[in-house]
Formats: C-alpha cells, structure tokens, sequence
C-alpha cells in the first residue's frame, strides 16, 4: 500500500490528496496548477534524508511494546511491580524507554507476562 500523502495548491490554496510519493504529485484538481518538478525533487530528496537520518537514530519502540505487553497479561502497574519484585520507579523508567530491563529482569517479565521476547 501506497502512503497518502496531502498539499496546498499554491495557486488557489485548495487542499488536495493523493496515494503514493512526494515526487508523484499530481497538478490541482481544482485549477490544474503543477508544482515545479525542481521543488517536488527537493522535498522528496528532504523526506528521504530525513528517513535516512531516522534509520541511523531509531527510536525507543520498545517502551510502549513493554506497557502493551504487561496490559494484554491484564496487570495492573501495582501487580507487576509485585510479581516482578521491583520498585515502582524502576518499571516506570522501563516502560518509558529510560532504562532497559537487565537480562535476569527481562527473562522475569517475559514469564510474567506470558509473551514473546522484545
């Protein structure tokens, strides 16, 4: 599937949308107007290095994966910290992507949970 991607006509500021790239825009519907060929290619150029840039800096995904984890087992915050035998603070910095779990702890929570590792 094809992202959606959406613009302003910068003739007659009517907004319209399309399926597929930045560097496939079409011309207005509503007044034909076509984007110079030389901007799309420098937006589409910007939107990749920006992926790019992405690819080298992921982020912290596995945070919320942990908060969605402990609620599909049906936790609580307060029960996990129990099972787990942890401090409140310690979770909380885990499930907010501060902190990673270390591996004994992991193990803990992927048993308590009854899921899949990270």
């Amino acid at each position: 599937m094809t992202a959606f991607c959406d613009a302003t006509c910068p003739k007659c500021k009517r907004r319209y949308g399309w399926h597929g790239e930045v560097i496939d825009w079409p011309p207005c519907p509503h007044c034909g107007h076509r984007v110079d060929p030389e901007i799309i290619k420098r937006d589409a150029d910007e939107i990749a290095d920006f992926k790019a840039l992405l690819a080298e800096r992921p982020l912290k995904t596995s945070a919320p994966k942990r908060v969605k984890q402990r609620q599909a087992a049906g936790l609580s915050f307060g029960q996990a910290v129990k099972i787990l035998g942890i401090h409140p603070i310690e979770l909380k910095m885990i499930e907010t992507g501060e902190i990673d779990p270390l591996p004994d702890l992991e193990k803990r929570m992927i048993e308590a949970y009854g899921l899949d590792p990270l």
